[in-house]
C-alpha cells in the first residue's frame, strides 16, 4: 500500500517537535513510522509537505532533513499530472473558493496547500492519507480516505507483575 503523509506527522516523527500538550504523538508516529515499514507500506511525502517542514528550519539543517527523508520515503513531485487533479478538484467541488473559505474560516493559502497534498496523493495512486488536519480531511472526503495516525497498542499488564496479588 502507499500511504501518503502530511507534515505534522513528519514534524513528530522525524524532527521530534511538540506543541505542549502534544508529547504523545512524538511516540505515536514513532510507531506509526515502525508499523508502516514492517507491514512494507510505501510512505509518499508530497513535495508541498518537504516546504512546509522544511521553511522554519534554518538552512544548515535542510540537507541533514532531506537526506532523511529520500532514504526512507517516496517524494511525489507536484507536477503536471498533480497540477491536473488540483484543477479538476476545484472545478468539480468548489466552484467559489474565496467563499467556501470564509464559510468555513480556512485561510485560503493552507487550503489550497491541503489540496496539493490530496492531489498529490491522488498522482501518485496513493491508498490513504495520514493527517490529523480535519480541514483536509474535509477537502479529501469522496475523493481518497484520511486517517489519524493510530494510537499505540495498550501494553497488556502481566498479572504476575501485579505487586498487590
Amino acid at each position: 500500500m502507499i500511504l501518503c503523509i502530511d507534515s505534522q506527522i513528519l514534524i513528530w516523527g522525524i524532527k521530534k517537535q511538540c506543541t505542549e500538550g502534544q508529547e504523545n504523538m512524538i511516540q505515536r508516529a514513532e510507531y506509526f513510522f515502525k508499523w508502516a515499514d514492517e507491514e512494507k507500506h510505501h510512505l509518499l511525502i508530497p513535495t508541498v509537505v518537504i516546504a512546509e517542514i522544511l521553511s522554519p528550519e534554518p538552512r544548515e539543517k535542510h540537507s541533514e532533513i532531506m537526506s532523511l527523508i529520500s532514504e526512507n520515503f517516496i517524494i511525489g513531485n507536484f507536477d503536471t499530472l498533480c497540477a491536473i487533479r488540483y484543477a479538476n478538484i476545484l472545478n468539480s467541488r468548489f466552484m467559489d473558493l474565496k467563499k467556501f473559505a470564509y464559510d468555513n474560516g480556512i485561510r485560503r493559502e493552507k487550503m489550497k496547500t491541503d489540496f496539493m497534498i490530496v492531489s498529490t496523493a491522488l498522482a501518485y495512486n496513493a491508498n490513504i492519507i495520514y493527517s490529523n488536519d480535519a480541514h483536509l480531511t474535509t477537502y479529501a472526503k469522496g475523493l481518497i480516505a484520511v486517517n489519524n495516525i493510530p494510537q499505540m497498542p495498550e501494553i497488556q499488564m502481566n498479572i504476575f507483575d501485579n505487586e498487590d496479588v
